[in-house]
């Protein structure tokens, strides 16, 4: 299957909700999950050809015809990847500088570039620079005004957001089937830039130009290269999911926890399609594995329906792209 990398620059500041439990709409994230960006597009594709061909297009990716990974950072330097969750056993019990350290815990993401040596550090204890790390955005926190009716006063509330700086914004991972379907998929992404990504779309956020198409093949750069190396690898000792994940039903069995090393993240939210509901309903909550999370096979995943009561299916994005790392 032919992967290809899309970097989007964002033209607007975004708003992508936080993964912590009971959080306001002050804390917020700064990449995008691949379930909210699958939403998107089903979104964006009803917008453009209607419900006829709709089953179609999710079966495309419920087949595996089309796996798509989170959005995640890069700047004009390299591009990130989420920081395994690997627990290795020291060679030795060296230890790193104090303030290096701190930063070190509290990393989200990798520099490709760095990915290797990251994994050297896990093993060895040695110290890992991450000081040019986290550059790539910059948070505000906005006041709004919410109007109430005449009888009750108007509510001053804030909005989390994160504005990214020259030459950085995000990237994602699509692997194809074949070539006859990406046109399709490319031609709702071009769509997508003028309705957006994330929360408060109506605010105007969340609005991007797609900044580089790269197929994953020759002429790469370095980064490129080494990205693709981790994609093909076979017989890893490890696969890290760089999507969420849920396992199939065939899968629930395959999981050794005592091998994998993984984080959890719950994911709910609201239904906002006009068809769904007279009123705005919750979608269904799932618990789901999160970026970073590594197996020692290879996993599948799965869409579920997600809706509640509502008019037509929701569907929850939960298929797995993986890279390959081996200690």
């Amino acid at each position: 299957m032919p992967y290809k990398l899309y970097k989007l620059k964002f033209v607007t500041p975004v708003h992508f909700g936080s993964h912590k439990i009971g959080t306001s709409l002050e804390n917020v994230s700064s990449y995008c999950h691949s379930d909210t960006f699958f939403s998107a597009l089903c979104l964006e594709y009803l917008k453009l050809f209607g419900k006829g061909n709709f089953s179609c297009f999710i079966e495309n990716f419920n087949n595996g015809k089309i796996v798509i990974s989170s959005l995640f950072p890069y700047d004009k330097d390299d591009m990130y990847l989420p920081k395994p969750a690997l627990i290795v056993k020291r060679e030795n019990t060296q230890e790193t500088d104090y303030k290096n350290k701190k930063k070190f815990k509290k990393l989200e993401f990798i520099k490709i570039k760095d990915f290797k040596k990251y994994i050297n550090c896990l093993k060895t204890g040695e110290n890992f620079d991450c000081s040019d790390y986290d550059n790539y955005a910059y948070y505000n926190d906005s006041a709004k005004v919410s109007l109430r009716n005449d009888d009750e006063k108007n509510r001053i509330y804030h909005v989390g957001t994160y504005t990214f700086v020259e030459d950085a914004g995000l990237y994602f991972i699509a692997k194809f089937e074949n070539e006859s379907i990406i046109e399709q998929f490319e031609n709702i992404l071009e769509s997508l830039q003028y309705s957006g990504l994330g929360g408060k779309r109506s605010s105007g956020y969340g609005k991007f130009e797609i900044d580089e198409i790269i197929e994953l093949s020759e002429n790469l750069t370095e980064s490129e290269e080494e990205l693709l190396n981790m994609l093909k690898t076979q017989n890893n000792q490890y696969n890290m999911i760089v999507s969420l994940y849920s396992p199939n039903e065939n899968e629930t069995e395959t999981i050794t926890f005592e091998n994998s090393y993984y984080n959890l993240i719950k994911r709910n939210g609201f239904v906002y399609s006009p068809d769904y509901a007279e009123n705005i309903l919750k979608r269904k909550s799932m618990v789901m594995f999160k970026e970073g999370s590594c197996f020692d096979f290879v996993p599948s995943g799965t869409i579920q329906d997600v809706g509640n009561y509502g008019n037509h299916a929701v569907f929850r994005y939960a298929k797995a792209l993986t890279i390959g790392i081996n200690l």
